[in-house]
């Protein structure tokens, strides 16, 4: 069970205190949204200073002519870790803002 699932199956409650003040699935679904944009952009910066820290290290090493080290390419990074944040939220989220309890 990932991260959003667990954050979502923990606010049931919440979720249906905000359903019952009012709130429409869409904000339920922005709230959720949000977070896991920001779990996401944090571990991904967490992970892109961690890559990028290896590669110097790597680099650093002395290597054969054959191999020219490792190339960062930062737009694919960057790229990877949004798409997988916004997958990973979508579904808990869906499921939990249309649920009726």
């Amino acid at each position: 069970m990932n991260t959003m699932m667990m954050a979502v199956a923990e606010r049931t409650n919440e979720i249906g205190l905000k359903k019952a003040l009012g709130a429409t699935s869409h904000r339920i679904l922005l709230d959720f949204f949000l977070e896991g944009l920001f779990l996401a952009v944090l571990s991904g910066a967490a992970g892109l200073l961690l890559v990028w820290g290896l590669s110097t290290a790597v680099n650093a090493l002395p290597m054969p002519a054959m191999f020219s080290g490792l190339p960062i390419q930062w737009n694919m990074l960057a790229f990877a870790t949004l798409a997988l944040g916004w997958w990973r939220w979508r579904r808990p989220c869906r499921r939990r803002g249309r649920r009726r309890r």
